[in-house]
């Protein structure tokens, strides 16, 4: 997910900021502290955070807010979309899951190369295209990122969208056997609850609306006690892999500085020991 989101924040940054790298820890860092800040009630405190540590990396407010909104606009859009193409499987006929999840995610390629893609919506005609140049600057920073660009991001976005609903099937599996239907019922649960746990701006981190919502569409097909179980279990260790993710994180930028430090030191000292012999 960081890797993600820096790389949107360098298709959405100008160029007079501070250049954007992968292996920069402070976006880490940073990242990662405005992740568990999710957990807070209410979303100010996530992206509020990575406005306040941007400044001090040398990007601008509005290079975060933009991509941190068109992260939050793209993965959950995938995760709810791909849910509904799971339950569309489960309830109707499975060659709907496959073709929904296509449609969905050409859908969201277009609508992001209409807001914020180098194909400037001005040069089209409609409400659509008048109402998606207006949104366009706000939306893409000072960037114009290319239609090859969106497609490799919404498709990351999208292969992550549908990690996560393996990751509950297979937590799913490690409870009891399911037949195909059921797991389909159990990946399309999640990914809908995912979503309104997001929409629930008064949750911290969806807790309780996530799993209300996925226990409201597995509780049919599973007994009451299984897919609590179920449920209940995914939550656990997606608390705990944050946990374990931010400590990472931070264990491995304080290394980093620790070293940059020494190696600083070192060379001031060099450079001391060279004007002396001078």
């Amino acid at each position: 997910l960081p890797v993600l989101w820096i790389w949107l924040l360098r298709l959405v940054r100008s160029k007079s900021e501070a250049e954007v790298r992968l292996n920069d820890p402070a976006l880490y860092s940073m990242y990662g502290r405005s992740w568990l800040a999710r957990y807070v009630p209410g979303r100010v405190w996530m992206f509020g955070g990575r406005v306040l540590y941007g400044k001090r990396a040398g990007i601008s407010s509005r290079s975060i807010s933009s991509s941190s909104f068109l992260e939050a606009a793209i993965s959950y859009s995938a995760i709810t979309l791909l849910g509904v193409a799971f339950l569309a499987g489960a309830w109707l006929h499975w060659t709907l899951t496959p073709l929904l999840a296509m449609a969905g995610a050409g859908g969201s390629w277009l609508l992001l190369r209409m807001t914020v893609g180098k194909g400037k919506p001005g040069n089209t005609s409609g409400r659509l295209s008048a109402a998606a140049s207006k949104v366009s600057p706000w939306l893409a920073g000072a960037g114009q990122p290319s239609s090859r660009d969106l497609a490799a991001v919404v498709s990351a976005y999208w292969a992550h969208a549908f990690a996560q609903l393996i990751f509950f099937i297979l937590v799913a599996l490690s409870v009891g056997d399911n037949s195909a239907t059921e797991t389909m019922l159990l990946a399309g649960a999640w990914g809908v609850g995912a979503g309104a746990g997001y929409i629930s701006v008064f949750s911290a981190g969806g807790l309780g609306v996530r799993d209300g919502v996925a226990l409201a569409f597995v509780g049919p097909a599973l007994t009451g006690p299984v897919a609590a179980t179920i449920v209940a279990a995914s939550r656990v260790i997606l608390i705990v892999a944050d946990l374990v993710f931010v400590g990472i994180v931070e264990a491995a930028v304080f290394a980093i500085n620790r070293r940059r430090t020494r190696e600083n030191g070192a060379v001031v000292s060099l450079h001391h020991t060279g004007a002396e012999q001078a």
